[in-house]
């Protein structure tokens, strides 16, 4: 019966209460925070990037219209 609770409550959790619950720890755990802080970084940066590629070509596809790539042989 206890199972069946544990399971209830971790289905009903949104990903805003995982959040609210995260108190600065590390998301990843290699077993040396230098490493952990480095590997965070680089998976900031990354989402930095993506989001900042996507709000680009979105930015032109509503200014300038859709673009096509002409290939000549």
């Amino acid at each position: 019966m206890q199972n069946q609770v544990k399971m209830n409550n971790v289905e009903s959790r949104s990903l805003l209460d995982e959040f609210k619950k995260f108190d600065g720890q590390s998301f990843f755990d290699f077993g040396h925070p230098l490493l952990n802080r480095v590997t965070e970084s680089f998976v900031k940066a990354a989402g930095i990037g993506a989001v900042h590629a996507v709000s680009r070509d979105s930015y032109y596809t509503a200014v300038e219209g859709p673009v096509t790539l002409y290939l000549s042989l």
